[in-house]
């Protein structure tokens, strides 16, 4: 049998292994794990190195069939950001993350983009193992991630990862749904070495958003033969803001009412204030195996919680419909709050009018009346949030059968994942209650729980090619449960005054109901075929088949075929073709809720009722033609991997085509409808529905450029790198009533992040002094302003400068002081300016580099 590792012309490790010890590490890995990709199979084994993308024991990730970035330990430290979603950010350039200041759910879990596609389109991993969606389905948002129901990233920890490793290529056939535009797998430390405890604090230069930050690892060794880790991150953040004053505020003083009950400013445009943030990540393997067999059992979960709290939009005193006035003439709502309507109430009045303030007064001095004027004089802007709670638990077993030759290895495990979300409001009210309503609301949960059973296996058959094949096989079965809880009765319910033009429920996010409670679940079941091996010794060649039945939603049978050819010792070519897909989740398939208004119709009060219906109910069905389907894509890459000198370059095209992406549709119900709204178990009185459905097709192309050049200056070891991509995506809409074919949806859907982006780092590390510079560039966007599109603008881009010196004390303390856009560069203000008007808003809110501007850090390390 030949070696193909001992004898195959590759690109100089010693190169590899620098650039993977500093900031920028695409395609690369750093030197002790490139060292220990060089054992044996059965020190492979132990250590669980296992590149994404591959099943091949003893692949290196400089081999890598597929582009592959692996960012290491010490890279995540040096980041300075407050978590691991912002970190990939300054590391990834096809990977965006926006702020999404006032988007529901949105702002509470951050969705995340890989290549311009939706945060669903990208699997999670931690140690290879699938990681469980979030309770959130993104309705109120940036177009992007309309609808989309991805993966909370914040629990995660960054000192409780070895590494993380993005796999930017399809490979659905490899994993199964989701992984579309690619899959991140987030490595955990292993080693009972690592103890170290991490204090940062910082704020933004505006004197706002204060974070204080304590985190630890600890290690320990079970016996002679496992190792434990325990990890923790305790933090809290303050709010932002960076809005003005509403314009409009100015006229409610001139009416008369005091400036000191008015918030000012009245809509807070900003990060959100974060508390209890709390996560727990626990990391376990003993050896169990014995001289002639490896056997490993392994252990890993997470415990987290964190309360996220920011404003909604302000509910003005004067001209708020269903709270301080009458939806349809404009006028006061005074609230009779008599059994039989005896209070003797004032004539509701016009808001500014001469005989308004007397009207007001009258019913401040009367018991049996009231306003919500009283309560609120300055009117009010309610402060949406809540609970997040995530938990995971993964144990497996792994080894070899055969005398350590790993040419027969097997890994069995069970995931159990649960993510937790329960929705508060405060400082709202159900004005249908009247004077009895609360001002904080409990309004439900949504609840996501997935179980994932794998047992997969590999062998080694020698066929006289170069090496022997590598054969992986497995079978999957993924259990998945979305669940919604009812809130409190006062969130939903239409009280005594809901006749009166009253608006009904918790104002700016209504309750759950009873009649949208429920839970629904899912199973599938995958099996797979992957085969690897060096066909000679400069062609590498993968092919890789999945089937997969996809619960109530159908199955899909999927393939990738990859290859890498070494051309010259210092040039290497790689492609890939492949198809996936991406199943709708049980949260996008069954969610519903309901919103609930008057109005006056031939002066009769007249309910309009509408609801967010199940994809999977007759109605729906209906108007879509079909339930939903999986959305399937083709993708394609090729790329070039050298190294000239001591620069070292890769260069990778992508396209990726998705056919039967979903949309949020919406349609006014008619009498002909009635059979079907009985058979979906919908009330008669809807008014109005929106649905989930197949809609449009997208493809997707572009370019991901690496290049580093490592070297010395003034006596220390010194690198310079940079990555680039550009990303491109046109929208293929064929239904004239899709949402997709009003141009400025589609324009925030094609071009809602840049389109290019630039990260061209610096790092000097000499005689335990170490210091980074980093330039970031964002190309320009699009931006709907309020996820309003027809308030939607083009962006200019923006570059901003991060940087960070630190100083090795002695050998176990660290001291690094930083700083985050350096130069305090906001992005573009609105074209508009400061007085149009825009509730205070004067920045794009979903902008990818923020809006909050510069950002110092001090952090502290001592290992121990």
């Amino acid at each position: 049998m030949n070696n193909a590792n001992n004898n195959s012309k590759h690109v100089d490790t010693n190169i590899l292994n620098e650039v993977a010890a500093a900031t920028l590490s695409a395609d690369n890995l750093s030197s002790s794990a490139e060292n220990r990709s060089k054992n044996s199979n059965h020190e492979l084994e132990k250590e669980h190195i296992l590149i994404i993308g591959s099943r091949r024991l003893n692949r290196s990730p400089s081999d890598a069939l597929a582009p592959l970035d692996i960012i290491n330990k010490q890279d995540l430290k040096a980041r300075g950001n407050n978590d691991i979603i912002s970190t990939l950010s300054h590391v990834i350039p096809s990977y965006n993350v926006s702020q999404e200041a006032i988007s529901d759910a949105g702002t509470m879990v951050r969705p995340a983009n890989l290549r311009g596609l939706p945060t669903d389109s990208l699997l999670i991993l931690v140690n290879g193992k699938r990681r469980h969606r979030s309770g959130v389905i993104y309705e109120y948002i940036s177009g992007l991630n309309v609808g989309a129901h991805g993966v909370d990233l914040e629990p995660i920890p960054s000192i409780a990862l070895k590494s993380v490793e993005v796999l930017r290529d399809g490979a659905a056939a490899q994993y199964g749904s989701d992984a579309i535009a690619g899959v991140i797998n987030f490595r955990l430390e292993n080693s009972a070495e690592v103890n170290r405890i991490e204090i940062r604090t910082g704020q933004y230069y505006e004197g706002d958003g204060t974070r204080f930050e304590l985190s630890g690892i600890l290690g320990a060794n079970i016996g002679d033969s496992g190792a434990a880790n325990l990890s923790f991150e305790l933090s809290e953040s303050d709010a932002t803001s960076r809005g003005i004053q509403d314009p409009a505020v100015q006229s409610l003083i001139n009416s008369g009412i005091s400036k000191n009950d008015i918030q000012d400013p009245v809509v807070i445009w900003g990060a959100p204030e974060i508390t209890n943030n709390i996560k727990i990540f626990g990391n376990m393997e003993i050896d169990i195996g014995d001289s002639n067999h490896y056997k490993q059992l392994y252990l890993f979960g997470n415990w987290a919680q964190r309360d996220v709290e920011g404003s909604f939009f302000y509910r003005n005193p004067n001209t708020r419909a269903g709270i301080f006035t009458n939806p349809n003439n404009g006028t006061r709502l005074f609230f009779d709050m008599t059994n039989n309507n005896t209070g003797n109430c004032p004539t509701p009045t016009i808001p500014g009018s001469t005989d308004d303030a007397e009207a007001l007064a009258a019913v401040s001095a009367n018991a049996d009346c009231f306003s919500f004027n009283e309560r609120f004089p300055g009117g009010f802007t309610p402060r949406f949030g809540g609970r997040i709670t995530d938990f995971s638990t993964v144990a497996g077993v792994r080894g070899s059968l055969d005398n350590n030759e790993a040419e027969f290895t097997y890994d069995i495990s069970m995931v159990v994942g649960r993510n937790h979300i329960d929705y508060e409001l405060r400082n709202s009210v159900n004005a249908s209650l009247g004077e009895n309503s609360p001002t904080d609301f409990e309004l439900g949960s949504q609840i996501q729980t997935e179980r994932v059973f794998n047992a997969d296996f590999t062998y080694l058959l020698d066929v006289g090619f170069e090496s022997e094949l590598n054969v992986a096989f497995g079978y999957q079965n993924h259990f998945e449960q979305f669940e919604v809880v009812a809130g409190d009765k006062a969130s939903y319910e239409a009280g005594s005054f809901s006749n009166n033009g009253e608006a009904i429920g918790s104002n700016g996010f209504p309750g759950f109901s009873p009649d949208t409670a429920n839970i629904n679940d899912r199973t599938s079941n995958a099996v797979y075929l992957d085969i690897e091996g060096d066909f000679t010794e400069d062609l590498s060649v993968s092919l890789a088949i999945r089937y997969e039945e996809i619960g109530k939603i159908g199955n899909s049978f999927d393939g990738k075929l990859s290859a890498r050819l070494q051309v010259t010792d210092d040039i290497a070519l790689r492609s890939t073709l492949s198809t996936g897909f991406r199943a709708p989740t049980v949260g996008q398939s069954t969610l519903q809720r309901i919103s609930t208004s008057n109005s006056i119709v031939n002066d009769l009060v007249v309910q309009q009722r509408s609801q967010l219906v199940s994809a999977l109910s007759p109605i729906a069905t209906a108007r879509s033609g079909g339930g939903l389907e999986p959305e399937t894509a083709n993708s394609f890459s090729f790329g070039l991997l050298s190294e000239i000198g001591r620069v070292n370059v890769t260069l990778d095209y992508f396209y990726i085509a998705v056919d039967d992406r979903l949309s949020l549709f919406s349609s006014e119900i008619t009498a002909s409808d009635a059979p079907l709204l009985t058979a979906s178990d919908i009330s008669s009185n809807v008014t109005n529905i929106q649905y989930y459905a197949n809609d449009f097709n997208s493809k997707t192309q572009g370019i991901d450029l690496v290049a580093s050049l490592p070297f010395e200056f003034v006596g220390g070891n010194d690198l310079l790198s940079l990555a680039f991509n550009y990303t491109d995506t046109d929208l293929e809409v064929t239904n004239p009533k899709s949402p997709i074919s009003n141009i400025n949806v589609r324009k925030e859907r094609e071009e809602g992040v840049p389109k290019t982006r630039g990260i061209l780092t610096y790092s000097h590390s000499q005689e335990g002094l170490n210091a980074m510079v980093r330039i970031n560039y964002y190309g320009s966007f699009y931006n709907a302003q309020f996820n309003d599109v027809s308030l939607i603008e083009k962006v200019d881009p923006v570059i901003i400068t991060d940087m960070e010196v630190s100083y090795d004390f002695t050998d176990s303390l660290v001291i690094a002081l930083g700083a985050k856009n350096i130069f305090d560069i906001y992005p573009e203000e609105y074209s508009a300016g400061r007085s149009a008007g825009f509730l205070g808003a004067i920045y794009p809110l979903n902008s990818p580099n923020g809006f909050n501007g510069g950002h110092y850090y001090l952090r502290m390390g001592w290992d121990f």
